[in-house]
């Protein structure tokens, strides 16, 4: 009997659709082949590794200059031509099955999730703050001025603040070890909720997404893309809040989980 060999992708969207729409899918189907080829990203090979050791990245001449980092695609003749690019040189690659992504309303029930909590025990006084400096909907960006006196007041009440980036493994590793991971809605966010990590999330809450027969962004993190149902708090202020309801949110989640509070520390709007 030959192998069978699942040749899965190429991802070409938004980090957060990879974690909640995409890899779950990958996974499930995996387990009915003998051998998987995932092709996304450079540095999203981590959320695959458990079950196989062949990730491929996309080729540089289509990330290089076309496409940015978080999946912001070029439109017109120029997006159609790297797209009908992409699809001929991924044929190339020898599979029996080839897995495109297509729908973006997966139930939870019907993907195999990964366990990616921490080994370690949890810190209490340890909160990650999962920032967002995105070229796509630059509007929720908060400003850097913003999480340096967010963390500061959070320092000065005792807490030991970290900031987690791009890298798979660090993140992975602060979301195992905080008491809370806290920012506006993405990507990062959704890694959180994966980790089984307790989550403050601010944005646009009542935001109507369409797909699925219709929701809102706050039923995507207690519901929709929770498929372990992590401890989140929503908070409906919009992607420029001040730093003073961040900091009321961040509290409010942590009484909620039963984590120990500290002096309130007042700081600038």
């Amino acid at each position: 009997m030959s192998e069978r060999t699942l040749l899965a992708g190429p991802w070409i969207g938004e980090f957060g659709y990879e974690l909640c729409q995409w890899q779950g899918i990958v996974r499930r189907e995996a387990a009915k082949h003998d051998r998987t080829i995932v092709v996304t990203y450079p540095s999203h090979e981590g959320m695959y590794r458990d079950f196989t050791q062949d990730v491929r990245p996309l080729p540089d001449w289509f990330l290089a200059g076309h496409f940015e980092p978080d999946g912001l695609a070029v439109h017109g003749d120029t997006a159609k031509a790297l797209r009908q690019r992409l699809r001929e040189w991924i044929q190339e690659i020898p599979h029996t099955t080839w897995l495109r992504p297509q729908s973006t309303n997966v139930p939870c029930a019907q993907q195999t999730w990964a366990d990616w909590r921490g080994a370690g025990p949890v810190d209490p006084r340890l909160i990650v703050l999962v920032t967002r400096h995105r070229a796509l909907a630059t509007f929720r960006n908060w400003r850097p001025a913003n999480w340096k006196t967010l963390g500061q007041a959070m320092e000065d009440m005792g807490y030991q603040v970290q900031y987690a980036d791009c890298d798979w493994d660090q993140s992975l590793d602060l979301f195992g070890r905080c008491a809370l991971a806290a920012g506006a809605s993405t990507g990062g966010m959704h890694l959180a909720s994966l980790c089984q990590c307790p989550h403050y999330v601010w944005g646009q809450m009542d935001l109507h997404i369409r797909i699925g027969g219709g929701y809102t962004l706050s039923e995507r993190y207690t519901q929709r893309w929770n498929p372990f149902r992590a401890p989140v708090l929503c908070g409906n202020l919009g992607w420029q809040p001040s730093v003073n309801q961040v900091l009321n949110g961040i509290l409010q989640s942590l009484r909620r989980i039963g984590r120990p509070q500290h002096k309130h520390a007042p700081c600038s709007p």
